[in-house]
């Protein structure tokens, strides 16, 4: 199911993320400008792929952190968001997840 999240209650840094130094990534770099250019065209089209609050009350980001990125820029309030119950210590079950929202989004966008 997909709901609307505040973007205050989304935290952009997961210590399973390709990125180790993404929480303090800023907004730069072809692909988010590029990113930044299609929202502004075409608005979001694919919610972002989150886990449930964490013990800081902050849902993570699995998948969209430069759409999240580009929200943040555009000043949005808030995001949809499909939220996985999955635990960050099962990181089996984080990329089978991962892998399955790749495979939908690309099959069947």
């Amino acid at each position: 199911m997909i709901i609307s999240i505040p973007i205050s209650e989304i935290s952009s840094y997961e210590k399973f993320d390709r990125s180790p130094n993404l929480k303090e990534k800023q907004f730069s770099g072809t692909f988010c400008q590029n990113v930044l250019k299609d929202v502004i065209k075409n608005g979001f089209i694919n919610p972002l792929l989150v886990m449930p609050k964490n013990k800081h009350g902050k849902y993570r980001i699995l998948i969209g952190h430069n759409r999240f990125l580009v929200a943040k820029y555009l000043k949005y309030e808030s995001i949809n968001c499909i939220v996985l119950d999955l635990k960050p210590s099962n990181p089996k079950a984080i990329k089978a997840a991962k892998a399955k929202y790749y495979t939908k989004t690309i099959v069947d966008p």
